[in-house]
C-alpha cells in the first residue's frame, strides 16, 4: 500500500510517553522520476485508506473528539490534494472510490459536514 507511513507519526505520537525534538535534520527525501509523489496512476488510491488510517488511529485513540477540526481538514486536504493531482482520465473512478470507502462520506459524515472549513464547502 502506499503512503502506509502516513499514520505512523500519529500512531507513535500517541504511544509515546516522552517525545523531544532535535534541531538536526536527520531525513533526506529523494525525489525520482519514479516516486510516489512524481507518478500518478491508480495506486494513488491508497490514499483513501491512509486518510482512514489516520481518523482509526484519533478514534481508537480516544483522541478524535479533542483534535475533530484538525484531523477532518487535514483528511480531507489529502484527499483533494491528490484528487487534484491524478489525472483527468482516473479521477471519476478516484471520487467514486472516496464516496463509497471514505468515512467523511459514510461513517463520520455528520462530523464532517459540520467541521470541515468552509474552504472545501
Amino acid at each position: 500500500m502506499l503512503f502506509e507511513d502516513n499514520s505512523f507519526f500519529y500512531e507513535s505520537y500517541f504511544k509515546c510517553e516522552c517525545a523531544g525534538f532535535l534541531k538536526k535534520q536527520l531525513y533526506y527525501r529523494r525525489r525520482h522520476d519514479d516516486s510516489v509523489t512524481q507518478t500518478f496512476d491508480m495506486r494513488k488510491y491508497d490514499i483513501i485508506k491512509a486518510a482512514n488510517d489516520i481518523l482509526n488511529v484519533f478514534i481508537q485513540n480516544n483522541q478524535f473528539n479533542n483534535y475533530k477540526f484538525d484531523v477532518i481538514n487535514h483528511t480531507f486536504s489529502m484527499l483533494v490534494e491528490w484528487f487534484t493531482r491524478l489525472p483527468l482520465y482516473l479521477r471519476h473512478e478516484f471520487y467514486k472510490l472516496i464516496k463509497s470507502n471514505f468515512y467523511g462520506f459514510n461513517d463520520l459524515r455528520t462530523e464532517f459536514e459540520e467541521y470541515l472549513n468552509d474552504k472545501y464547502s
